[in-house]
C-alpha cells in the first residue's frame, strides 16, 4: 500500500496464479533459496547496503552463524546436511503432518539461503582481493 501511496503504479490482477511458489520439486526447494541468498548480497554491493537490510538477509542469529561456519569450512558436508533435511521434508509430506512439513521446509529454506549468502560473500571478498570489486 506505501508503494501504491508513493505514486508508484501497481498492477492488480486477481486471476494470477503463484503455483511457481507453493508447487516446486524438492531440488528447487534447495536451489531456489540458495540462488536468493547469492542474489541479495548481489544487490547489497551493487546498491552499497548491508545484506542485513533485506528481508531475511541477516545471519545474526546463533544458528545462521553455526549455518555460515559450516559453510565456510565445509561445502560439501554443509551440502549433505541439506540433503539429509530435504528427505525429511520428504517423509513429513508423506505424513501430511503440517507442523512437521513448516517446520522442515523452513530448516531446508534457511540452510540454503544462509549457504547462498555465505557463498556469495566469500565469492565478492575473493574478487575484492583480486581487483575487481564489482565484476
Amino acid at each position: 500500500m506505501r508503494v501504491a501511496a508513493a505514486g508508484c503504479p501497481v498492477v492488480f490482477v486477481p486471476d494470477a496464479l503463484s503455483y511457481h511458489v507453493h508447487l516446486i520439486s524438492y531440488r528447487s526447494a534447495q536451489r531456489q533459496p540458495y540462488h536468493a541468498g547469492r542474489a541479495m548480497v548481489r544487490l547489497a554491493e551493487k546498491f552499497d547496503m548491508p545484506v542485513e537490510a533485506f528481508s531475511g538477509g541477516g545471519t545474526q542469529s546463533t544458528v545462521d552463524r553455526i549455518l555460515s561456519l559450516g559453510w565456510r569450512t565445509s561445502p560439501p558436508a554443509m551440502t549433505a546436511l541439506g540433503e539429509v533435511l530435504t528427505f525429511g521434508l520428504r517423509a513429513s509430506d508423506l505424513t501430511k503432518w503440517r507442523p512437521a512439513q513448516l517446520l522442515a521446509a523452513r530448516a531446508v529454506h534457511r540452510l540454503n539461503k544462509v549457504g547462498g549468502i555465505t557463498s556469495e560473500k566469500r565469492e565478492l571478498t575473493r574478487r575484492r582481493a583480486a581487483g575487481g570489486a564489482g565484476s
